[in-house]
């Protein structure tokens, strides 16, 4: 288990221990507030009223983690329904006021297209793969991450090593290498991040 893994995992600790400590919200907020802006992104939150929603998720959080049981949910399905609450009861509201038709109009055709739950699953999923990404980068050569995107993108090997001009047999290599490192890299940070 690597030393960043190990603090995120006793940083979720720390904050339901120490919910007033000002140095480990901070850190909290850092880390989670990204995939909460991603969450509010794809289920189209307006952006003048994401910030706000983001900060009333937050704080959500904050008054609830020192209740938190691991016994009883991971924390990724208890922070999901905090976020998934916290968006229903926005667009909720927006039915309430004068726009009623268009924000219900609205609501139904996100709650058509893809359910709250599906999106949370998805950007949870990038947020994953940015962080593994993150730390593959300090491992490999740009251009090995690149070979890895690419086959990603459905390009064949004779394609990738046009484009970034590599022989087939380098492509085949670094494609292989980064490929096990970010299985290897996925599978760590759910380990330490899916409690």
């Amino acid at each position: 288990m690597t030393d960043q893994w190990k603090t995120k995992l006793t940083l979720i600790e720390r904050a339901k221990a120490e919910p007033e400590d000002i140095e480990t919200w901070e850190e909290f907020v850092k880390f989670y507030e990204p995939f909460i802006g991603m969450v509010l992104n794809k289920h189209r939150v307006d952006a003048s009223t994401k910030d706000d929603l983001s900060q009333i998720i937050l704080l959500k959080i904050w008054k609830s983690i020192p209740t938190y049981q691991q016994e009883k949910a991971g924390f990724r399905t208890w922070l999901s329904t905090i976020i998934r609450n916290t968006i229903a009861r926005h667009f909720n509201q927006l039915k309430a006021t004068k726009n009623r038709e268009s924000a219900y109009h609205e609501l139904d055709d996100n709650m058509k297209s893809t359910s709250l739950e599906e999106i949370i699953e998805n950007e949870w999923k990038k947020h994953l793969t940015k962080l593994a990404f993150e730390r593959l980068r300090e491992s490999f050569s740009e251009s090995s991450i690149q070979v890895f995107i690419l086959s990603l993108d459905g390009k064949d090997s004779e394609t990738i090593a046009s484009e970034l001009e590599l022989t087939k047999d380098s492509v085949f290599v670094l494609r292989s290498r980064v490929k096990k490192a970010f299985k290897k890299e996925i599978d760590n940070i759910r380990r330490h991040l899916e409690l």
